[in-house]
């Protein structure tokens, strides 16, 4: 019968008068003293605050809450609902907790608090998290508080996939408790992405395998080296990092919808592509392959107008006698550039394009700006869609989409009939949704 009763059902009871405070307060303690489940516990402390229930009862559930319940979301929800609803009675609890607390979900929210709340009268605890917080981090605040954000998205990826690893592996009931507090704890494993620190300030920094990256990261005084590598950054606010110190980028093996423009803002920097005008490449380009080696992690090699690339592994590229340049070549199998920037649209004399196992999933439409590109090899990639406006590369003559997994391009569209010059169209691997009938009959392309 109590899961008919739920803290949205005694709010609204509570609002429409059909319930008194003390009732409230009553329904509220059965949820979060006896329910089994995290979300409804703290349910059932925020309805203690949206109903701002300020009692003596109400304040020893809370302290409760916040001092014995196992899950370290439910111990700073108790923690926020404390300092809003009662920052003038006694703080005890909470200087105990934040001095004997050990998870870095209970930490996150609180200094996100912290950073909102006006009230000075919890500025005592605040400088007392921060103090303890530095201490174990050995780093100065802003740079701490980015790490205690990083480690917060990784403790939230190891919960979302707790049960499905406890029932693969049987885990035991009662070693549940022990992995969260293992996986959740504030330690040392959030500074193994340090790469180096001055004064307890980052100025070096690897991030793997995020879904996210906090943009506290913007607020880090002496980053200046950043490494982003194997992340799936399709939440739009990757586009809002503005990294104002940073001179030396790698960006690598990641999945995004766009290429962010402070990439590109750093691949401007005149170090990152000064090699390349010592090199003779003409300044609006060298920018380009700055980017490229950026995105592959990789520095490219210059080589000869006349020589032949090894395109099992290659960093490389051509110019021609005016310092443009006429050929790119990317390829590995471990380090992927993830997509086509637009800003490579712009090496209007390229004559030959590489790009060979780089989880490629598009080409952008920008690519018609490329019309003196006589090879186009983007084999073993991921493309599903080639644009319409591929028939303005009136020049291709090699076209390369060979596949080794099956990949399923949906659009090849009936344009490529345009390109009069098109000698070879490799499309082995494939599976092809509509091949227009024009294109049966190509050669294989080899190399």
């Amino acid at each position: 019968m109590r899961k008919l009763i739920t803290p949205d059902k005694i709010c609204i009871d509570f609002n429409n008068g059909l319930i008194t405070k003390e009732e409230s307060i009553n329904l509220l303690e059965s949820i979060i003293s006896e329910s089994e489940d995290t979300d409804e516990r703290i349910s059932g402390i925020e309805a203690l605050g949206h109903l701002n229930l300020i009692t003596s009862k109400s304040y020893e559930l809370l302290e409760k809450s916040l001092i014995s319940d196992e899950s370290p979301l439910v111990r700073v929800s108790a923690a926020q609902i404390l300092m809003q609803n009662f920052s003038n009675l006694e703080k005890n609890p909470l200087l105990w907790a934040i001095e004997n607390e050990n998870s870095v979900l209970f930490f996150k929210p609180l200094l996100d608090l912290f950073e909102t709340d006006t009230q000075f009268s919890l500025n005592d605890l605040k400088d007392k998290a921060i103090i303890k917080l530095t201490q174990i981090y050995n780093l100065q605040y802003p740079d701490m508080k980015f790490i205690i954000d990083v480690d917060y998205l990784e403790a939230h990826k190891f919960l979302s996939e707790l049960h499905k690893f406890i029932k693969n592996f049987g885990i035991k009931e009662e070693y549940r408790l022990e992995l969260i507090k293992e996986n959740t704890s504030i330690s040392n494993k959030g500074l193994a992405r340090v790469n180096a620190s001055i004064n307890g300030h980052i100025t070096k920094l690897t991030l793997k395998e995020l879904d996210h990256i906090p943009l506290s990261i913007n607020s880090l005084p002496k980053l200046n080296s950043l490494t982003i590598d194997h992340c799936t950054l399709k939440n739009k606010l990757i586009h809002d990092l503005n990294l104002p110190n940073i001179n030396q980028l790698t960006f690598t093996n990641n999945i995004v919808d766009n290429l962010p423009e402070w990439v590109w803002k750093i691949a401007n920097i005149k170090n990152t592509f000064n090699q390349f005008i010592k090199n003779g490449v003409v300044l609006s380009e060298a920018p380009i392959l700055a980017l490229i080696e950026i995105l592959s992690g990789m520095a490219l090699d210059i080589i000869k107008k006349i020589e032949k690339p090894h395109l099992k592994k290659a960093y490389c590229y051509k110019i021609d006698e005016l310092g443009h340049v006429i050929g790119l070549y990317i390829t590995n199998d471990l380090i992927k550039i993830g997509l086509i920037p637009y800003q490579l649209c712009n090496l209007k004399s390229l004559e030959e394009l590489h790009l060979v196992r780089q989880n490629i999933t598009h080409i952008p439409k920008c690519i018609k700006r490329l019309n003196n590109l006589k090879i186009l090899n983007l084999s073993f990639n991921k493309i599903e869609l080639i644009p319409e406006n591929i028939e303005f590369l009136t020049n291709l003559e090699h076209f390369d989409l060979r596949s080794d997994n099956n990949n399923v391009i949906k659009i090849l569209p009936q344009s490529i009939n345009q390109l009069i010059n098109l000698k070879v169209f490799n499309l082995s691997g494939n599976i092809i949704e509509n091949l227009p009938d024009g294109l049966k009959g190509f050669k294989p392309l080899k190399f």
